[in-house]
């Protein structure tokens, strides 16, 4: 197992997050943006730099979190994200070393959310763009996010598993689940997904009087 923390979290400044980082004893980073930028959208120079603070500080990069399919359901944004987004994003998670990257499962309209299936539409998108991540040599990860059909972990389940591709696994995230409406993510909502989970997000969710 592996630990990594993203940067972001951290700071926006990759030099701060890494010598922070590596001052805890983590050697892995899961990389969304830097500067208030997210990857893939900072600049040359900006990745120079990211080489050259990596390298500076041992840090290895464990995953991209691009932000991908974090859209609505809109053919224009759809072709944007698997003909321009995903491919800079092949490109730039080879130049940090790295073969995981974070993809979303399609922005559910508010007026679905309380429909148990899924877009075919969907499975297609993410089958695309699992046969474009396998001839890269890339793996994408789809995490759960209770704005996204994949919100739960039960659902993200089924949508790899339709998709069925060695490229696709998920990264999960058990306050997302519960967020979204999965009252025990852990050990229930876990046993229907831990075949597929890759990497995993930690952290801590309280529930209020109105939300979250």
């Amino acid at each position: 197992m592996r630990i990594s923390i993203v940067t972001d979290e951290i700071s926006n400044d990759v030099d701060t997050a890494f010598e922070l980082g590596r001052d805890w004893g983590i050697e892995y980073f899961e990389l969304r943006g830097m500067n208030g930028t997210r990857v893939p959208d900072i600049s040359d120079a900006e990745i120079g730099y990211l080489l050259d603070r990596k390298e500076g500080y041992g840090a290895k990069i464990a995953a991209l979190s691009p932000g991908l399919f974090k859209i609505p359901l809109n053919q224009d944004l759809i072709r944007l994200h698997m003909e321009e987004r995903l491919p800079k994003s092949f490109r730039l998670a080879e130049r940090l070393e790295t073969k995981l990257i974070l993809v979303f499962g399609i922005v559910r309209p508010r007026e679905n959310e309380e429909t148990e299936g899924y877009p075919a539409q969907v499975v297609d998108i993410l089958s695309e763009a699992a046969g474009k991540a396998a001839e890269a040599g890339i793996i994408l990860l789809l995490e759960n996010e209770h704005i996204c059909w994949a919100d739960t972990g039960a659902r993200t389940a089924r949508i790899v598993r339709e998709v069925g591709s060695d490229h696709l696994w998920v990264n999960w995230d058990p306050c997302n689940a519960y967020t979204a409406g999965e009252e025990k993510p852990f050990p229930k909502g876990y046993e229907g997904i831990r075949d597929l989970v890759k990497h995993l997000h930690i952290k801590d969710v309280r529930k209020r009087d109105g939300g979250f």
